[in-house]
């Protein structure tokens, strides 16, 4: 094959090889936007809903609601929280639609962080609205004081084991006045 019939060949397969990068992020971008659609639908709300105030001495339950989750299987989350302010004293089951969640595994992180694993048996799932686990908690703290109750390094996971998309929020405590 002489020189120039070989350079025109390596053009023309250079050439297709463009033509599919293009063609290929294309429909990639069409397709993207409907993606980030569905992901957004799909997204389960996972929100820690405590008191907004609480008495020094205190014990109050912070709940860690979901709503409309499909198949879920198990959760993972730690919850932070400034324990000069309040402390974690247990951490019980959650419910779904009155389904049971157990709480398989809590424990301390460090002083002002508890990790979470809730989780049904392998392969079942639950559907509905309800709470992952209720977390106890002492106000410690004097009046006036505040803590966030901060969920991170969160994880929900189907029947299927995998993943459900989640947006998690958290919430604030204060501690009021003994007389209010």
């Amino acid at each position: 094959m002489s020189e120039r019939k070989r350079d025109k060949k390596g053009r023309s397969v250079l050439v297709s090889g463009v033509v599919i990068c293009i063609v290929a992020a294309i429909i990639g971008s069409l397709a993207i936007p409907g993606l980030a659609a569905q992901q957004t639908e799909d997204t389960v709300t996972v929100t820690v809903n405590a008191p907004e105030m609480v008495k020094a001495g205190e014990t109050f339950d912070a709940t860690i609601d979901v709503a409309n989750i499909t198949d879920f299987n198990a959760a993972q989350f730690d919850l932070s929280f400034d324990s000069s302010v309040v402390n974690v004293t247990g951490v019980e089951d959650g419910s779904l639609d009155g389904t049971t969640i157990p709480v398989s595994i809590w424990e301390s992180v460090d002083a002002d962080t508890v990790r979470v694993l809730a989780s049904m048996p392998i392969g079942e799932g639950v559907s509905g609205s309800g709470y992952l686990a209720k977390v106890s908690f002492e106000a410690v703290g004097n009046a006036g004081d505040s803590s966030e109750l901060d969920i991170s390094n969160g994880l929900l996971v189907d029947k299927e084991a995998a993943e459900i998309p989640a947006a998690w929020i958290d919430d604030e405590v204060a501690i009021s006045d003994s007389s209010d």
